[in-house]
């Protein structure tokens, strides 16, 4: 049973918070970016585990009770692209799963005002054991990325019969807007020559600083995307927009944001960042991964809503 948690605000467009939120443990450490898929009638979570440097997976029955978390891609100290591996996005394609994430040195991740951030690739299995492609498969090379590429979220068009992804990029510390690119292979990309095809809306006030960090998803008709507002570096929250073709013309949802910061001293009091949406057919609601909390530490949470509709105007 989903217990929403009423004494709440925040939530705008008819979603609720979960109850026992963050929905992975504390006790875990850190936990962030987490993207969910429903794989042989399971959920599973892949997420950043922080606290361990790694790339995890968890699995749930219901989207709410998780199994503990397997370290499924480590880092590696002796490629400098591998150093740091987090936000990952996974799909099960062609009988195999396939993953597309950052890859960091280590340095420049601790230092956080230089170096450069790489899309990577991995494919694998099972889901758990992953062979890494032996190069990047993309990084910052347009004056409008700047130096740091990340957070890729990716989707097989059936119809167009390539993979399309949304990225984003800017500074090292937050990215500035997001961009698209298209591949045949899931390796090799080829970037919008209109990017970025996504940037802030400085008449709103989530996001009159910069955007970033998106998931995309296809359902009759649009493409709807789930994304960063930024009022400031510090201060974000989740929204979402639609667009026809996934490019241009996007229409932002009439209540942004849907998902904003909790009460003063809470887990998620300062910031709301990458939200990742999964519809529970046999319940009939959307079930919202988040990531939120302080300038020190982040959790993953979990927001539901019930019915198909979204709630944009028609």
């Amino acid at each position: 049973m989903f217990k929403i948690d009423k004494t709440r605000t925040g939530v705008n467009g008819g979603w609720e918070r979960y109850e026992s939120n963050p929905v992975l443990p504390m006790e875990l450490g850190e936990t962030f970016d987490a993207v969910v898929m429903i794989h042989d009638n399971k959920y599973r979570m892949y997420f950043g585990w922080r606290t361990v440097r790694a790339i995890a997976m968890s699995e749930s029955r219901d989207g709410i009770h998780w199994t503990r978390p397997v370290v499924c891609l480590a880092p590696n100290p002796s490629v400098e692209w591998l150093q740091e591996v987090n936000r990952p996005i996974v799909l099960y394609h062609e009988g195999k799963f396939h993953m597309w994430f950052n890859g960091q040195k280590l340095g420049d991740l601790i230092g956080g005002t230089s170096g450069k951030t790489y899309l990577c690739y991995a494919v694998s299995e099972d889901g758990i054991k992953w062979n890494i492609h032996p190069e990047t498969i993309m990084e910052a090379d347009r004056s409008w990325e700047g130096y740091t590429i990340m957070c890729p979220h990716v989707i097989w068009d059936e119809m167009s019969g390539d993979y399309k992804m949304w990225y984003s990029a800017g500074e090292f510390i937050e990215p500035y807007a997001i961009g698209y690119a298209t591949s045949k292979d899931g390796i090799h990309w080829n970037k919008y020559p209109g990017n970025p095809i996504f940037e802030a809306d400085n008449t709103q006030l989530c996001e009159r600083e910069r955007v970033g960090a998106c998931t995309v998803f296809k359902q009759e008709g649009w493409y709807y995307m789930i994304y960063i507002g930024y009022e400031d570096v510090h201060k974000a929250k989740t929204c979402m927009a639609r667009s026809k073709d996934g490019i241009t013309n996007w229409q932002r949802h009439p209540e942004n944001p849907i998902l904003s910061t909790g009460y003063s001293g809470e887990w998620d009091c300062e910031a709301v960042y990458k939200g990742c949406m999964v519809y529970d057919e046999v319940n009939d609601r959307w079930m919202m991964y988040y990531n939120a909390g302080t300038r020190s530490v982040e959790f993953v949470g979990l927001a539901i809503k019930s019915g198909k509709d979204l709630g944009f105007e028609k």
